[in-house]
C-alpha cells in the first residue's frame, strides 16, 4: 500500500526530506532499528549515506516512481555489512 508523503528539500544542501503522515508506528520503529545499527559502527553511517547519494546520482532512491526507497537502500547496507567475515554489524 502507499503512504501519502510530504517531500522538502533543504535548499542549502540540496537535500531532499520525505515525511509520512500514516498513523502506524512502524515507520518510527524502523528509524530507531536502523539508528542503533547506525551507532554500533560509523563505516555503517558511512556507507549508507555514500549509496544514497549513488542512488540519487543514478534516479534509483525514488519509490513513488518504482526505485529504492532509503529504508531500503539502508537495509542493503546493514546487510552487506552484517555478510562479511567477519561482520561489521550484528
Amino acid at each position: 500500500s502507499k503512504v501519502p508523503i510530504l517531500r522538502f528539500q533543504d535548499k542549502e544542501t540540496d537535500v531532499f526530506f520525505d515525511l509520512s503522515l500514516h498513523k502506524s508506528s512502524v515507520g518510527l520503529q524502523n528509524s530507531l532499528l536502523l539508528k542503533e545499527y547506525v551507532d554500533i559502527d560509523e563505516r555503517c553511517k558511512q556507507l549508507i549515506i555514500l549509496v544514497k547519494w549513488w542512488a540519487s546520482q543514478k534516479n534509483l532512491n525514488d519509490a513513488s516512481k518504482d526505485s529504492f526507497s532509503s529504508f531500503c537502500l539502508s537495509s542493503m547496507v546493514i546487510h552487506f555489512l552484517q555478510s562479511l567475515s567477519p561482520p561489521v554489524l550484528p
